[in-house]
């Protein structure tokens, strides 16, 4: 007697299939999604460090500011040299877990004020660090804080012209206000090209269409185009964070004069406190 034939088996292997589909793409929907919200988190250290703010107000020369913009309000700390005549202002734009007192703290306590030679010395804290703590930090919110930072840096007297400055993160903020106003001079240190970049380096899948789910691509190579005043760009071969590449393209985009220094064996956060940084950065500011 003959076997009869079972047409639902088809089917059942086609639902099979359909099912083992549809449960990966829920997966990967998913875990896009966690990726699209969770970045801005994951991204972002915010650091408030309150020891630091004492320790650096109960120094003389260095001072609280506070400005508002568009309804915000910001923190920061002054470091006035003591020259009766007007004098260039460095803006320096922190990295990750950082904040303006940890900052001038560190370049207090690596004696890096002769370095800048003595320029005036204004950090403000990114929205949601140091004593910002309402905002949330973001792509658009760094650059608004850097046009912030300027327009009100502009207003301080005794300041004769304005350089940016930035380390990791933070060289995002100081190419924009680099294209956004007139600022004399540009000091990147440990940059990157774009967030794509630092994307990738931690998942590389951010690519074609992918590319969309960077809430945060700081274009930076984008506005170097525009930028033409002398750069002074220092990365490491050896940085672990940001691919050796990132930077080396960078350089290359800017429409002006770029300095780039090449550090070799040193890690990412050895970059800012290098000898030959604060070298290269004297040296930059001398001419």
């Amino acid at each position: 007697m003959e076997r009869p034939v079972r047409n639902n088996e088809p089917v059942t292997a086609r639902a099979r299939l359909l099912a083992i589909l549809k449960r990966a793409l829920i997966i990967t929907g998913m875990t896009l999604l966690v990726i699209f919200l969770a970045q801005n988190a994951l991204m972002f250290h915010p650091n408030h460090d309150p020891q630091s703010w004492a320790y650096m107000l109960a120094l003389s020369g260095f001072e609280a500011v506070e400005f508002t913009s568009n309804g915000r309000v910001y923190n920061g700390i002054l470091r006035r040299n003591t020259s009766p005549e007007a004098s260039p202002l460095v803006i320096f734009f922190y990295g990750n877990a950082d904040n303006a007192a940890r900052t001038t703290r560190a370049m207090h306590m690596f004696n890096a004020w002769p370095y800048f030679l003595d320029h005036h010395f204004l950090v403000v804290d990114y929205p949601g660090f140091g004593l910002n703590r309402r905002g949330r930090p973001s792509a658009r919110s760094l650059y608004q804080m850097s046009l912030a930072t300027f327009d009100f840096a502009r207003t301080l007297p005794g300041v004769s012209q304005i350089i940016a400055g930035g380390y990791s993160i933070g060289t995002g903020p100081a190419v924009y206000v680099a294209a956004r106003r007139e600022v004399a001079g540009l000091i990147l240190l440990a940059p990157f090209a774009n967030g794509f970049d630092l994307y990738n380096s931690v998942l590389p899948i951010f690519h074609g269409p992918l590319r969309l789910l960077v809430r945060n691509p700081f274009p930076s190579d984008q506005f170097a185009s525009t930028i033409n005043i002398p750069v002074l760009l220092v990365a490491s071969e050896h940085d672990e964070v940001i691919p050796f590449a990132s930077p080396e393209r960078l350089s290359q985009a800017f429409a002006g004069e770029t300095t780039f220094v090449v550090l070799s064996g040193v890690g990412h956060t050895g970059v800012m406190f290098n000898p030959i940084t604060l070298a290269s950065i004297r040296a930059y500011l001398s001419n």
